[in-house]
């Protein structure tokens, strides 16, 4: 296999893996064999019929279809090990070229973290805050109430989004606007309600509807790779007394023993609440 690789922009990264005809011939013969172990032709028991005659008794787009699945599984994972990437989600593959009797080529595109560049968003929050407190009193005019407020997190956030340039690969918006639309599915099917129903119920169309799911998803990322900037630039840590912590807090004893599985996920957790309390202490 010879591996090409092409950056692309907003952190995604194209993949184009040739496969010699050698190598397809192999994958073939692999996937011939495997189909011959669970086919029964009369006259042979289930998976004893001789390979030759089983090519001849199914049709070789079937054999083609089986090899292709392994090849694609294998070009994918020695592309991205030659490498060295890491990506976030399931790539996105396109054959170039599957011709019987010639070599074949397959691209990947893939999507990796992107890069965050952080710009004035300390000096943005804290002048939201000052936004927030109480103004001085001038001759003639109505006096403040006096009372001070804070930045809901909402509008820090909208800050953060406006202070710092993030692009965010379309496969990766793609794969998370699918998952809320996903868990919005399921929850509809839990009411009883169709998705024709909900979206007569919104005065819009399906089309609308998954667009503004991505536009979501785009702003929800964002914020993700922003806020885990911000904790790498500022140190914030979570350490085993945080966890332990936080893992006092959960009632249930089922919901805690299956978070001390997880404590990746747990420490994810506690550092983004870690990042959003150092932001509120600006």
């Amino acid at each position: 296999m010879i591996i090409t690789k092409q950056e692309k922009p907003k952190a995604e990264v194209e993949l184009t893996v040739a496969i010699t005809q050698e190598e397809v011939k192999k994958a073939y013969e692999v996937a011939l064999k495997k189909i011959a172990e669970n086919i029964e032709i009369k006259g042979f028991r289930k998976g004893k019929a001789p390979v030759n005659l089983v090519e001849k008794e199914i049709n070789k787009k079937t054999i083609y279809e089986e090899a292709l699945k392994d090849l694609l599984q294998e070009s994918y994972k020695k592309a991205i090990e030659q490498e060295s990437l890491r990506p976030l989600v399931p790539p996105k593959a396109e054959l170039l070229n599957t011709e019987e009797g010639k070599d074949w080529s397959i691209k990947f595109t893939v999507c990796l973290k992107p890069n965050v560049v952080l710009k004035e968003y300390k000096k943005a929050i804290i002048a939201l805050k000052a936004s927030k407190k109480p103004k001085l009193i001038v001759p003639g005019k109505p006096e403040p109430d006096g009372k001070e407020t804070k930045p809901t997190i909402d509008e820090v956030l909208t800050t953060l989004l406006t202070e710092a340039d993030v692009e965010i690969s379309d496969l990766l918006a793609e794969e998370e606007a699918n998952r809320q639309l996903s868990k919005l599915l399921d929850q509809l099917q839990k009411l009883g309600v169709t998705v024709d129903q909900y979206i007569a119920s919104k005065n819009t169309t399906i089309e609308n509807l998954r667009a503004g799911y991505l536009n979501q998803a785009r702003d929800t990322l964002k914020l993700e790779f922003i806020l885990d900037e911000i904790a790498n630039s500022e140190n914030v840590t979570v350490s085993e007394g945080d966890i332990q912590k936080a893992l006092e807090t959960v009632p249930d004893e089922k919901e805690k023993e299956a978070l001390k599985k997880e404590t990746y996920y747990l420490s994810a957790i506690i550092r983004k609440q870690k990042t959003l309390e150092f932001l509120e202490n600006l």
